[in-house]
């Protein structure tokens, strides 16, 4: 699924509306696992620390 939110939200630039009620999911849990997934990508990039 994490692939799955990336492409949507940056490839095909869905809302976080549309792709919660796609995934069955609410849209802070859409924004949540997005910010955990930038974050997580962020480190293994090597990217900003985060604080």
């Amino acid at each position: 699924m994490e692939r799955e939110l990336l492409y949507r939200k940056y490839y095909y630039l869905q809302s976080t509306a549309q792709m919660a009620a796609e995934l069955g999911l609410t849209p802070r849990g859409v924004e949540g696992r997005l910010h955990r997934l930038r974050r997580r990508l962020r480190k293994e990039l090597g990217g900003e620390l985060d604080g």
